[in-house]
């Protein structure tokens, strides 16, 4: 039930019998002048998406959040600049759509037939697609600290 937005109460309540305290998540926070960007990846089957990973949480300038499917439902995806898809998938980017036409940008890497195909439901001025994650890294590293929100 906790990756269920719609049944995350059941954690929440059952966290209060056990420790007779109130939880709540975090709220995402977006410092001034970093980006804000979103990791969408399902699972690490790749080596170079963990790496990717740790590549982007080692920029100072990057407010990195794993986010998903349930990040729709949590208003995340409302608060970021970019969003990576280390693997790009029909179900991602279809979610991912009405959240690009309203200015997230769309970092991807599409080494596949398949993943290319998948990325043209999204906005083509509001996708950027790369290579290899090296690639994707190094472009995001090179943004300047000013952002949009």
């Amino acid at each position: 039930p906790e990756y269920q937005p719609r049944s995350r109460f059941v954690v929440r309540a059952a966290m209060r019998y056990l420790t007779g305290k109130e939880i709540a998540a975090k709220p995402f926070t977006h410092s001034r002048g970093n980006l804000a960007v979103g990791f969408w990846c399902g699972s690490f089957a790749r080596r170079e998406t963990g790496d990717l990973a740790v590549a982007l949480m080692g920029m100072p300038h990057v407010n990195l959040k794993d986010v998903s499917a349930s990040a729709m439902y949590d208003g995340v995806l409302d608060h970021l600049d970019i969003v990576v898809l280390p693997s790009p998938g029909k179900s991602s980017c279809a979610a991912l759509a009405p959240f690009a036409s309203r200015g997230v940008m769309v970092y991807a890497c599409a080494r596949t037939k398949a993943a290319r195909a998948a990325l043209r439901v999204l906005p083509a001025e509001r996708v950027k697609v790369f290579a290899d994650e090296k690639a994707l890294a190094a472009a995001i590293g090179n943004i300047p600290r000013v952002c949009a929100h």
